[in-house]
């Protein structure tokens, strides 16, 4: 990784979990610990992090909104070809799930206009984005709002999971592995993410290139229970001839034009 996407990645690491430790991170991104010493400087400067003794902490200062919203932008071109190619998915009549994340966001903005289909989901974004379609049925699952997510995690959200089935679920991943499958940082929601799997008929994981080759703390799936990968930007040679043993189809897409 180059040292602003180094950057960003610790910085969501922050954003789920408040801390962060210099051998974790440097173990997980293959550089030094130095590297890791001197990224946590940078962003002490910016005032993202608070430089602690073998780490670093969140800067509560730093708004939440600015952080989703920069991740936003992050590989927008790519985000929005995944989102339009899994909307061309979704017909008339079909229950599907979607999870939180930036490119479940751009997904459900492309079915806003859609008729007679039913979204189950337990981001409060992705019922945002939804609030005034006239055809589209939205049930926000109900739950623990997530600290420093815009999810429901929860018991009450893994109950009403397992009463539910869908044709799709398509689901958000902060890492994927080539051998071991689908990661995110945060245990609540990886225990959420695996009943959505178990709920949908068909699952796709929507994730743009640079998720690829990467592990986070929790994983919520192997490849088996995957259908599709579908993915955007230049990967690997090396991670796509491991993707290409797995079960899992990929699906690559070109980037959407520039708007």
């Amino acid at each position: 990784m180059m040292p602003e996407e180094r950057r960003r990645w610790i910085r969501g690491l922050l954003e789920q979990h408040g801390k962060v430790r210099i051998e974790d991170l440097a173990a997980e991104a293959g550089v030094q610990p130095i590297t890791i010493r001197r990224d946590l400087e940078v962003m002490a400067e910016e005032g993202v992090v608070i430089r602690v003794r073998g780490g670093a902490i969140r800067n509560d200062r730093v708004r939440l909104e600015f952080g989703y919203a920069e991740r936003s932008e992050q590989n927008r071109r790519e985000k929005s070809a995944i989102a339009a190619h899994a909307a061309s998915m979704v017909q008339p009549g079909q229950t599907i799930i979607l999870d939180t994340g930036t490119t479940t966001q751009l997904l459900a903005r492309e079915l806003v206009s859609r008729v007679d289909i039913q979204i189950v989901t337990n981001s409060m974004i992705v019922a945002y984005e939804l609030r005034n379609s006239l055809g589209v049925n939205v049930i926000l699952l109900g739950g623990q709002a997530r600290r420093g997510g815009f999810e429901l995690i929860g018991p009450i959200t893994e109950r009403l999971l397992t009463d539910l089935h869908a044709d799709f679920a398509f689901l958000g991943a902060d890492a994927i592995d080539p051998e071991l499958g689908f990661f995110t940082t945060d245990l609540g929601v990886a225990r959420v993410e695996e009943l959505m799997i178990k709920a949908a008929s068909t699952v796709v994981v929507l994730a743009d290139a640079s998720k690829l080759g990467r592990r986070a703390f929790a994983r919520y799936a192997a490849f088996a229970p995957v259908h599709l990968l579908i993915t955007s930007g230049a990967i690997d040679a090396g991670i796509r001839t491991r993707l290409a043993k797995q079960p899992t189809e990929l699906v690559e897409v070109p980037p959407a034009k520039e708007s």
